[in-house]
């Protein structure tokens, strides 16, 4: 189920990305395949996971998003690191989980706010993030938000 879940979130913020980059005339391959990646960290835990508990080990659901919480991001990144993923690639991917201080290219804003509508619980959140600072830097309202959403 964790999985999933996990599996889920990455293709909803990769459909998201591809889209409104698609819309501001950006590099949809690109966006789409750092939607895809994010979550790679995540999924390689839980593969983790689940052999140790096949051996034996027990887990409860706590263990499990407390090891979620703390680890899976870092060991996405390690793992991109490793796999020499182009260096804009990590930054996009970085971009989904926040954004630093200073210059952000247009794509890192897409992914940023692709990963922020992927992981709304309900459409009911949309005003907000339709207000908030990434989508007004990109000059996306909430009828292009809406209408993201309305394709998927």
């Amino acid at each position: 189920d964790y999985a999933e879940q996990q599996w889920a979130v990455s293709l909803r913020t990769a459909h998201y990305g591809r889209t409104l980059a698609g819309m501001l005339n950006l590099d949809q391959e690109r966006c789409y395949c750092a939607g895809l990646l994010h979550r790679l960290g995540d999924l390689a835990l839980l593969r983790s996971l689940e052999e140790w508990q096949q051996a034996g080990g027990e887990l409860d659901t706590q263990a499990i998003d407390a090891s979620l919480s703390e680890f899976g991001a870092a060991y996405g990144s390690a793992l991109r690191t490793r796999w020499r993923l182009p260096l804009e690639l990590r930054e996009l991917i970085a971009a989904i989980y926040h954004l630093g201080g200073g210059v952000y290219s247009r794509e890192a804003l897409v992914m940023n706010l692709a990963a922020q509508v992927a992981n709304l619980e309900s459409e009911e959140g949309i005003a907000e993030v339709a207000g908030g600072k990434t989508a007004r830097l990109l000059r996306v309202g909430m009828s292009q938000l809406s209408q993201l959403i309305d394709k998927q």
